[in-house]
This record gives C-alpha cells, sequence and structure tokens, in this order.
C-alpha cells in the first residue's frame, strides 16, 4: 500500500467512505437485548461509482440476509472537475512521494 494511502485524509480524498453516523436502538431495560437496531451511515462516493453495486458491496460485507438497507437521502453525483492548477500541484505532490504513481 502507498504511504500516502496509509494517511486518513488522503484516503477520504481518494476512495469511497462509510462512517457511523448514528445508531438506534429502543429503550429497554439494562438486562435486556433489543431485537432490533438502526444504524445511520454516511457514505461518500467518488464520481463515476456505480452506487448500486456500491450498495451490493456493502450488504455482501455484511454478511447477513437479516440485515435491511434503506436510502435515506441521496445527492445527485457530481460532474469531475477539469484538472487545473490545484491538481497539476496534487500531482508534482504525488509524485515526489510515490515516483511510480498513476496520475
Amino acid at each position: 500500500k502507498p504511504a500516502f494511502m496509509k494517511e486518513p485524509l488522503m484516503l477520504a480524498t481518494l476512495t469511497n467512505t462509510i462512517t457511523v453516523t448514528n445508531i438506534n436502538n429502543p429503550a429497554l431495560g439494562v438486562n435486556q437485548i433489543a431485537q432490533e437496531a438502526q444504524v445511520f451511515l454516511d457514505c461518500r462516493l467518488l464520481p463515476g461509482t456505480n452506487e448500486e453495486a456500491f450498495i451490493n458491496a456493502v450488504k455482501s460485507s455484511l454478511k447477513s440476509n437479516k440485515i435491511e438497507i434503506t436510502i435515506v437521502q441521496e445527492t445527485p453525483s457530481t460532474i469531475p472537475s477539469k484538472p487545473g492548477q490545484f491538481f497539476q500541484e496534487f500531482k508534482r505532490a504525488l509524485l515526489l512521494v510515490e515516483p511510480a504513481s498513476s496520475v
């Protein structure tokens, strides 16, 4: 794994991300286990990512057919921007750290 991919901020800008933002379960007694829970995930996808394939990959990684996934809110995909000054500087810096990188 390239060194720059070990940095969380860099990894988040170059990959799809999933963050648990909320976990809800029914209010029960301290010694009772809830029969169901609700978890909210914030998923951020790179431009060009196939949303259906992404959700299918998440489902298969859960390894349970008892888990239901529902999209609560979705924002439109963004159009990738054309490489400009920032991209050129990013490319230059990346190639300094990882000369074998494909940019």
